[in-house]
């Protein structure tokens, strides 16, 4: 199988190209990827027959990129998308999403959810936490409920011991820092121990559709 993997940014780029072969095996072994990076989220254009070429965004851009993956009849390609929920309602999200699939379409195509934010996948891994920055602060870490609505970033920038949370979501200095993160920690993930819901649904994604 080949996977055309759309993500929001950098920093899930950085993690999924240290995570993919740890779920699929060796890259062109079984099956292939490409991790498709955007600038952002965005939002599902009002029309969604009129893109703007433009907007880089990831939801900017998908309806078009949905159906260019559409016209192509090839069984052993797969689209996976990524996004972070934030504080979006999952089954609304999910609802407008397969709401851009053509009816009668045999697009093999799976939407799929960080929750709250990619931090979540990473704080599902308290070990590989500690292996990456030794003087993490372990009650951070103990007190996340998994997967919760709660700041999900901040929480492990304090975990970590990091001077970023009192800056903005979208200061360079944060998304400098959660690349870092996205780069020191997958390396010592469990991805079959991981505790975050959103990151084994993702798994199991994955290998569904490559079953």
């Amino acid at each position: 199988m080949h996977y055309e993997i759309l993500v929001e940014g950098q920093c899930e780029l950085t993690a999924l190209s240290i995570i993919m072969s740890r779920i699929l095996g060796e890259y062109a072994a079984e099956n292939t990827w490409k991790i498709h990076k955007h600038q952002g989220v965005g939002k599902i254009p009002d029309d969604v027959s009129n893109v703007n070429p433009n907007d880089r965004s990831l939801l900017g851009q998908l309806p078009a990129k949905i159906r260019a993956y559409n016209s192509i009849d090839d069984e052993s390609r797969a689209v996976v998308v990524l996004l972070d929920l934030d504080g979006n309602d999952k089954d609304e999200v999910m609802s407008s999403l397969e709401g851009l699939i053509p009816e009668d379409s045999n697009l093999k195509i799976e939407f799929c959810f960080a929750i709250e934010e990619l931090e979540a996948w990473f704080l599902g891994d308290q070990n590989a936490i500690q292996l990456a920055y030794p003087n993490t602060d372990n009650t951070v870490v103990r007190a996340y409920v998994q997967d919760s609505i709660c700041g999900t970033w901040e929480t492990l920038a304090r975990a970590v011991l990091s001077n970023v949370t009192s800056l903005p979501k979208r200061d360079r200095r944060v998304l400098m820092e959660k690349c870092e993160w996205a780069k020191r920690i997958p390396p010592f993930m469990d991805i079959d121990a991981n505790l975050s819901p959103s990151f084994q649904s993702f798994k199991d994604s994955l290998l569904g559709l490559a079953a």
